[in-house]
């Protein structure tokens, strides 16, 4: 149970950096709409 339980917290904490390197990447750079679709779709299955 414990297991499950970090385990989710540290898939929240992984998204949250991937999300914060991707808006960081896309302010410096017009942004991509495929990345951003990629991304959303790979959120909604995690």
């Amino acid at each position: 149970m414990n297991k499950f339980f970090l385990a989710g917290i540290g898939g929240i904490l992984l998204s949250g950096v991937f999300a914060a390197l991707l808006i960081a990447s896309n302010v410096q750079s017009a942004p991509e709409p495929p990345v951003m679709v990629n991304f959303l779709l790979f959120t909604e299955l995690v």
